[in-house]
């Protein structure tokens, strides 16, 4: 699977705040995990477990080298199958100087793997890995 190509990425890898993303049910599960990875059995992981997913956007403009290198990542992992494209609209803006841009805006979502921790409590006793 083309995503793992992240799961060396300090940035990635880091995640954003929620917790860490772990890469190694990936090849099973099409998309990281995130946050701490409890022990489960595989059918306690799929009732506990869903895709949660954060929502972005943004306008970039290519002529910025910063922003044309945030473009071309999401439109990376969008094309490894790990972001999911929403919108995305260029649009060429002629500058007050006279000079042209290009202006991209973009809508993207990013999909994880995460434990729904309300549906732990709802596991019969006894029933979790250890």
């Amino acid at each position: 699977m083309s995503l793992l190509k992240y799961q060396k990425d300090p940035q990635v890898v880091e995640g954003n705040g929620r917790g860490p993303l772990h890469f190694h049910r990936a090849h099973l599960d099409g998309l990281p995990f995130r946050g701490n990875v409890p022990l489960l059995r595989e059918d306690e992981f799929h009732d506990v477990c869903e895709t949660v997913y954060d929502a972005k956007l943004d306008i970039f403009d290519v002529r910025d080298p910063e922003q044309k290198k945030q473009l071309e990542e999401i439109l990376d992992r969008a094309a490894n199958g790990w972001y999911r494209i929403l919108a995305k609209k260029p649009e060429w803006v002629q500058l007050p100087d006279g000079t042209k841009t290009v202006l991209v805006y973009v809508e993207w979502a990013i999909p994880h793997k995460e434990v729904n921790w309300n549906r732990m409590s709802g596991l019969p006793a006894g029933t979790l890995s250890r």
